[in-house]
């Protein structure tokens, strides 16, 4: 990326110490990963890969003294209104109006990401 002073770092969201050493030297983390699928033989993954790959790297990255987390959630999580308006932050939503295993997973590690926040995470 021209003109930005970042450096890009893999990891396996499954793999804590791959996670830690991505973090070695890190300020900032934008985690943006997730395993998005309509569809998985195993439904097991998805939530593996989105809730407690979520968890992994927040652990990692407060271990790390990382300065600030950017989490990039999805529009599934925002609840809908009863009466088709468009929906909002400000609506909530629960699993069990939420009808896939992704879109659930993703409300699972949103949920997670606020209470690490407001435990202190960056």
């Amino acid at each position: 990326m021209q003109g930005v002073d970042l450096e890009l770092v893999e990891g396996d969201l499954l793999n804590t110490s791959s996670l830690e050493k991505a973090l070695e030297g890190c300020d900032y983390l934008f985690h943006i990963a997730a395993m998005y699928a309509f569809w998985a033989r195993n439904p097991k993954l998805i939530y593996e890969t989105n809730v407690q790959g979520t968890e992994n790297i927040l652990k990692a990255a407060g271990a790390k003294g990382i300065k600030k987390i950017v989490y990039t959630s999805s529009e599934s999580v925002v609840g809908m209104d009863p009466d088709c308006k468009v929906g909002n932050e400000d609506m909530q939503n629960s699993l069990d109006r939420i009808p896939s295993d992704y879109k659930k997973s993703k409300f699972l590690a949103e949920g997670l990401v606020f209470k690490m926040s407001r435990e202190g995470l960056p």
